[in-house]
C-alpha cells in the first residue's frame, strides 16, 4: 500500500470470524479489525506503506468456516466532499457493497439560511454533515433549516447487502412566515370581513384558511376552509355571533417553503 492513498476494506463470515490487518514491518500491532462483519477504510500514513498482512482467524469452533474479503483502493466518490450535488437536479446513482461500492459521497453550498429538504429512494440512507465533520444525523428523507456553509452528504449501504440503485434529489427553498390579521374590537353579524393573509419571502403560491368556531361548552370547532393566493384576499361573512379563530397556512412552491401562522381571534356581537 501506498503511504497517502486511502484504501476499502470489506469483511464478511457467517461463523463471526474475524480479520485483522498488520503491517509487515510490526506484525504484532493490529492497525485494524473487523469481526463478523464490516467495512472500513485505511490510509498509510508517511512513514507507512508498503507490504501490510490481511490475517483471517476462525472465531474457534473446529468447523469450516467460509468468508469474503475484499480489498480496493478507494474511488473520488467514497471521500472528502465528493461530488457537487445541486438544488432540484435529482442525481441518480448506485451502490454495490459486494464489489465494495458502500458508499457515494456528496456536497452542496449555502450562501445563506434556507429550508433544506435531501430525498434518497430505494430504502437507502443518508448521513448529513458539515465540511467541518460535524455530524447532523442519519436520515432516508429529511427536511429542516440550515445555516450558510458547505454541506456532505453520504449515501450509504452495509456490506453484504444487494446491489441498488438510488435518486437523491435537494430541494432549497426560502424560508417564509404567514400572519393574518383581525379586526380588535367586535364585529357585527353579516358584515363582510375581508381576510388577506400576509406571507414574506413568497411571490407566489396558495394560502389556505381555517376558520374554527367556539362552543362555551364544548370548544373549538372546525367550520370551514377557504383559499387565496399569495398577495389576495378572499371574503367572508361570519354566519353567527360567537368568538372565531382563523389562522392562515401558505403551501409553499418550489422556491418557497409552506409556513403557517398562529391563530387570529375575532368576536362577532350585535351592537347595543
Amino acid at each position: 500500500m501506498l503511504p497517502g492513498t486511502t484504501y476499502r476494506i470489506g469483511f464478511s463470515a457467517s461463523s463471526c470470524a474475524y480479520m485483522t490487518l498488520r503491517s509487515q514491518r510490526q506484525l504484532a500491532r493490529a492497525l485494524l479489525t473487523l469481526q463478523c462483519r464490516g467495512y472500513r477504510t485505511f490510509t498509510p500514513g508517511p512513514d507507512s506503506g508498503g507490504k501490510y498482512v490481511l490475517e483471517v482467524e476462525s472465531n474457534g469452533t473446529p468447523e469450516t468456516q467460509p468468508y469474503r474479503l475484499l480489498f480496493a483502493a478507494a474511488a473520488p466518490d467514497d471521500l472528502g466532499v465528493g461530488v457537487s450535488l445541486h438544488n432540484r437536479v435529482a442525481v441518480r446513482g448506485s451502490l454495490d457493497p459486494n464489489c465494495l461500492d458502500l458508499q457515494d459521497v456528496y456536497h452542496f453550498d449555502m450562501d445563506r439560511r434556507a429550508d433544506v429538504r435531501l430525498d434518497v429512494t430505494n430504502g437507502l440512507r443518508f448521513q448529513l454533515l458539515t465540511d467541518s465533520g460535524q455530524r447532523l444525523g442519519t436520515f432516508g428523507s429529511m427536511r429542516r433549516q440550515l445555516q450558510p456553509g458547505r454541506y456532505i452528504v453520504a449515501v450509504t449501504a452495509s456490506f453484504g447487502e444487494p446491489g441498488t440503485r438510488y435518486v437523491l434529489t435537494l430541494l432549497v427553498r426560502e424560508i417564509t412566515s404567514t400572519s393574518l390579521r383581525l379586526p380588535t374590537t367586535p364585529v357585527p353579524p353579516g358584515s363582510p370581513i375581508s381576510l388577506r393573509p400576509d406571507v414574506a419571502n413568497a411571490s407566489t403560491g396558495v394560502v389556505e384558511i381555517q376558520i374554527d368556531r367556539f362552543d362555551p361548552l364544548t370548544g373549538w370547532h372546525f367550520n370551514r376552509i377557504l383559499h387565496t393566493t399569495v398577495g389576495g384576499s378572499v371574503a367572508w361573512v361570519p354566519p353567527a355571533e360567537g368568538r372565531w379563530r382563523i389562522r392562515a397556512a401558505y403551501k409553499g412552491t418550489i422556491d418557497a417553503s409552506p409556513s403557517r401562522g398562529g391563530y387570529a381571534h375575532l368576536v362577532v356581537r350585535k351592537e347595543g
